[in-house]
């Protein structure tokens, strides 16, 4: 049984996965990369992007209203790409990931259940999570009342 990886990418407005030579960005470039490498890897890679679809079908790349009740079995990686929010609902035992491209990652509160990989596209965006990550961890060190020895 092949490994499952569901990409889950909110703030990414659907576009087919055959217009990566037709002048996308980076962080969809990437996306569609991404899919065709593991893909030819033998991995079950699933993309669900915001908005409605267009063009033909495409197998495993679709949209969030559809997901997870179309996924078919669940996910053993899911990936929040350039949002932390899809993570929140990520099937038990699954490992999370958080890519975060080259922008400010929105929801990051949102991963009170916590992430197990983070993926920085870029130096800002890599200082900022570990920013933000750290003023959440200060607060519950201060409350546990730990002290350093």
């Amino acid at each position: 049984m092949a490994l499952v990886i569901d990409i889950l990418a909110p703030g990414t407005a659907y576009f087919p996965p055959g217009r990566l030579r037709q002048g996308l960005g980076g962080n969809e470039a990437t996306l569609v990369l991404w899919w065709a490498a593991l893909r030819a890897r033998g991995v079950r890679a699933r993309v669900y992007l915001a908005g409605q679809p267009s063009g033909r079908p495409v197998a495993d790349w679709g949209t969030l209203q559809r997901y997870p009740a179309a996924a078919g079995p669940a996910a053993d990686v899911v990936v929040g790409w350039r949002d932390a929010a899809p993570l929140a609902a990520a099937p038990p035992g699954a490992l999370t990931m958080l890519y975060t491209g080259d922008r400010i990652t929105p929801n990051l509160g949102a991963l009170s259940r916590g992430c197990d990989m983070v993926f920085a596209g870029s130096p800002a965006a890599f200082e900022k999570f570990i920013a933000d990550d750290a003023e959440k961890w200060a607060k519950v060190i201060k409350f546990a009342g730990v002290k350093a020895q």
